[in-house]
């Protein structure tokens, strides 16, 4: 943190143009001192707090993959749920109407892709949710 935020006290001997020219970055080998000596006239209040925000932009990054990946797990789990219940009330449909009715079901909450719940489909019938039908493959039954 201390290096990013002090990266605009760094390099003051160069240009405006050759710092636009350099990337933003800090290497571990720089250093920075504090200037003891330093008076800010303009203020009567001294010493003259700092403040640092707190975070990095890198930070941040990798909590909103977090968040992102929360977010399709739960919704991984909504639309397994959703199948079942559906399943458990109809006892048998085929593939595009359980499609239609999961979609209706989850809508108020995320619009689903028609793909991912194909492969959630599947994933219950690997896990013994509901079976395809030996005569219709088309045709799902509930397994109770």
């Amino acid at each position: 943190d201390l290096n990013n935020n002090n990266h605009n006290k760094s390099n003051n001997d160069e240009t405006d143009e050759d710092k636009k020219k350099k990337k933003k970055e800090i290497n571990n080998t720089d250093r920075f001192y504090l200037n003891e000596l330093y008076i800010n006239h303009n203020n009567k209040h001294w010493p003259r707090k700092v403040f640092y925000p707190t975070g990095s932009i890198k930070e941040t990054e990798i909590e909103i993959e977090k968040q992102r990946k929360q977010v399709s797990e739960d919704r991984r789990y909504q639309v397994d749920a959703s199948i079942v219940r559906i399943m458990k009330s109809r006892r048998s449909l085929e593939f595009n109407d359980l499609i239609t009715q999961v979609i209706t079901q989850v809508s108020p909450f995320f619009k689903p892709d028609p793909k991912f719940l194909k492969m959630r489909i599947e994933a219950l019938v690997e896990q013994d949710y509901i079976e395809r039908d030996s005569n219709n493959p088309k045709l799902f039954n509930y397994v109770a």
